[in-house]
């Protein structure tokens, strides 16, 4: 278990239960006109986080934080799908290899990033165990 396969085990989740592209630490492999058609999600990894146990074990349990955005093209196309993802943490996170719990959180606001896409950005707490 590492945490690049916690990480890409969480994207598979959110891609597969939301029925929307979900792309890691850039944008999904999205046509032209998905892109501006449909909502999509990119899980970004923030640099840090804790890690708990010993540095002769490598670290049993680490907890990484990371911002999922969501992307829509109007404002409650993204909103729709900001709640599908919050319904597909809570439910399917025991899917996702190493996790030891449902994510904690925090909310962010909407806001318009172009012409064309609304976005909502939430930083994401997780603890993940590497046994």
């Amino acid at each position: 278990m590492s945490l690049a396969a916690a990480e890409q085990g969480l994207v598979d989740v959110i891609k597969e239960h939301t029925g929307f592209q979900t792309g890691y630490a850039d944008l999904p492999a999205l046509a032209q006109d998905e892109i501006l058609e449909s909502p999509f999600y990119i899980l970004n990894p923030i640099p840090g986080g804790l890690s708990k146990g010993s540095m002769a074990r490598d670290y049993e349990i680490l907890s990484p934080l990371m911002q999922i955005a969501t992307i829509g093209v109007e404002p409650g196309q993204a909103r729709q799908a900001h709640d599908r993802l919050h319904e597909v943490l809570q439910t399917y996170w025991a899917e996702v290899p190493g996790l030891m719990g449902p994510p904690s959180v925090n909310i962010g606001g909407i806001v318009r990033t172009d012409e064309r896409h609304y976005t909502i950005t939430d930083t994401v707490y997780v603890e993940v165990t590497l046994q």
